[in-house]
């Protein structure tokens, strides 16, 4: 069996840790309660890594939770003979690898309504009212939501005509926009569908009966 540099918990009093004073990661107040609810639930399930001299390398969350609960001593592990880039390293790959998973959304949706049915709260998931209530929603039926909905027929030289579309995040928008073969930055204010061709107006100009002829 190897010897992992980081194997060994042990209690340390949460005033002899600092955090890592190059680390990247933020933390809202909103998760951080939501950190220290979980904590509340099941109690201490993860030590915090940290450096020989209590230095954080992971688990600046869970340090924030715990002094949000009053706790005095938490489980540590410490990382030994570890050099300054590899900490400087984990920090980053500790945040990030976990961010690079993804989610099966109908099981996650079936997982969370029955621990909801079992009088669990599925808020200690982490995912929040809005995200819960959203997961659980029953499908949009987009065919018959868009019965009665206007149909634009109109020749090439008429006036343009728009409607309106609201989305809810930014995902929605990313997959609208991919089925169109368009791209949405920051100014965008319309998205021609289908393509329509622009009519230049730097020929025209108004004759002095306000009348609009061909320059």
């Amino acid at each position: 069996m190897p010897d992992w540099p980081a194997d060994k918990p042990e209690r340390r009093p949460i005033t002899s840790l600092k955090p890592f004073p190059r680390n990247a990661r933020t933390h809202t107040p909103e998760q951080i309660a939501q950190v220290a609810a979980s904590i509340t639930k099941f109690g201490w399930t993860n030590s915090v890594l940290i450096a020989p001299d209590g230095e954080i390398i992971a688990g600046h969350a869970r340090v924030l939770a715990a002094l949000q609960l009053g706790i005095e001593q938490i489980p540590c592990i410490v990382a030994t003979n570890w050099t300054d880039e590899e900490k400087r390293l984990f920090v980053i790959a500790d945040n990030k690898l976990g961010l690079n998973a993804g989610w099966d959304e109908a099981l996650l949706a079936q997982e969370l309504a029955d621990i909801q049915a079992l009088g669990e709260d599925p808020t200690l998931s982490g995912f929040n009212d809005k995200e819960i209530e959203q997961l659980l929603a029953p499908p949009n039926d987009v065919e018959r939501e868009w019965q009665g909905m206007p149909e634009f027929v109109q020749p090439a030289d008429a006036p343009y005509q728009s409607i309106t579309v609201h989305f809810t995040d930014a995902g929605a928008v990313a997959d609208f926009c991919n089925k169109l073969g368009k791209t949405v930055v920051r100014v965008t204010k319309y998205i021609w569908y289908p393509e329509q061709k622009q009519v230049p107006q730097a020929h025209l100009r108004y004759a002095a009966d306000d009348k609009e002829e061909v320059a």
